[in-house]
């Protein structure tokens, strides 16, 4: 008999205290829940949110690498497969670019101004001669 996976572990710790907290009436109400996302709306829950996931995805990739070599030296994959390189490509490409690039751009504080075009007023003026006919 195999192991229950970690994710599935979690998904029912999860729903487990879940189940507990509806039982005894202590889910957070609707206004804390909106407090919390109110606080993570801001500058610095960005910048908390996307520095977690960039500390995140960088010790995925890490792992992903180190679990690749030891397939690698047990001979189980090759050093030229072209799964695992577009995997750890998005890992650390995508994942951990994306999220740390936009750490960064939030962290300086450059908000560029919103290119605003406005149209210009243009009046038109008909006169009617005749019966409409």
């Amino acid at each position: 008999m195999g192991t229950l996976p970690y994710y599935q572990i979690g998904m029912a710790l999860v729903i487990a205290v879940f189940c507990v907290l509806l039982w005894f009436q202590k889910l957070p109400s609707v206004e804390s829940l909106q407090n919390l996302a109110n606080t993570v709306n801001t500058k610095g829950g960005n910048i908390l949110t996307l520095a977690f996931f960039t500390i995140l995805f960088f010790f995925t990739g890490l792992g992903f690498a180190y679990w690749t070599l030891n397939r690698m030296i047990e001979g189980k994959l090759s050093a030229d497969n072209a799964i695992v390189m577009t995997g750890m490509q998005w890992i650390m490409g995508a994942a951990f670019g994306g999220s740390f690039s936009s750490m960064l751009k939030v962290m300086s504080g450059e908000n560029p101004e919103p290119v605003v075009k406005t149209a210009e007023k243009t009046t038109v003026s008909a006169e009617v001669t005749g019966d409409g006919k």
